[in-house]
């Protein structure tokens, strides 16, 4: 996943973040781990 709409929703786009899928929705989360 790539563009401005990581930006726009206050993600630095340098972190790893994780996306996973749940019954309709997507969560996008910051990777802390890495």
């Amino acid at each position: 996943m790539s563009g401005k709409w990581l930006e726009v929703l206050a993600f630095n786009t340098g972190l790893p973040v994780n996306v996973t899928t749940e019954l309709g929705r997507v969560v996008v989360e910051v990777d802390i781990q890495n």
